[in-house]
């Protein structure tokens, strides 16, 4: 959790944002496409395809192949968009809110949005993550009286 803070941090900082790779380790600084001066860079798959969003004032969800190839991506509709999950197919999963301020997990497949929820919590979703067959978890919580604890999606 602690690299976590300071790459935050640093990107904050540097006006980009920083890309991590594996196998060998190696740091690469990727600029804001935004120009908000602000991203966060959630998921990336095996073609190098990174999905994050941007908080200028809202979060505005986006998918990036660097050098620059910056594309939107924003649930129909909702005030806020966090794309936070990304599969080898260029399906992508994440958190929007809505008008009221709730927020819903969803997914984009094949180019349509579908809302993630669960149908007993509707006010507090999140996609977080999407495998090769489309399977995606996440995070909830819960509104029933007495429940006390997050559960997954």
């Amino acid at each position: 959790m602690k690299t976590h803070i300071s790459l935050n941090l640093l990107a904050f900082l540097t006006g980009g944002a920083m890309l991590l790779t594996a196998s060998p380790f190696a740091v690469q600084t990727v600029i804001d496409p935004t120009g908000n001066n602000f991203i966060n860079l959630l998921g990336i798959n095996n073609s190098g395809k990174i999905v994050g969003f941007d908080n200028n004032p809202l979060a505005q969800g986006f998918t990036l192949v660097l050098p620059a190839n910056f594309a939107s991506e924003n649930f129909p509709g909702a005030t806020s968009t966090m794309v936070t999950g990304i599969n080898q197919n260029g399906d992508t999963v994440g958190i929007h809110t809505d008008a009221g301020g709730n927020t819903h997990g969803f997914t984009e497949i094949g180019g349509s949005f579908t809302t993630v929820d669960d149908p007993a919590s509707p006010v507090f979703n999140q996609g977080l993550g999407i495998n090769n067959s489309d399977r995606t978890v996440g995070y909830f919580a819960p509104t029933q009286a007495g429940d006390n604890g997050p559960d997954c999606l």
